[in-house]
């Protein structure tokens, strides 16, 4: 019982994290994005209901992860 709630306990903490990634590097992505692309990219403001929308959701907050990095060694 206490291996399973040591796993439940892991998984979960790797889930906020992994939400709070998102939340705080989405937003700079967004925006870089939306002007290298000419507002073409991303169409999205939040995830939709289809498998692609979990990989465009991280490939955004990644592109925030970066410009974020950029502007602090820049």
């Amino acid at each position: 019982m206490d291996i399973v709630l040591h796993l439940l306990g892991r998984v979960s903490s790797f889930l906020l994290r992994l939400q709070g990634f998102q939340l705080l590097f989405i937003w700079p992505g967004w925006l870089v994005l939306r002007l290298l692309t000419l507002g073409r990219y991303p169409r999205f403001l939040g995830p939709r209901r289809n498998a692609t929308a979990f990989e465009d959701v991280e490939l955004v907050s990644c592109t925030g992860l970066v410009t974020v990095l950029l502007a602090l060694v820049w």
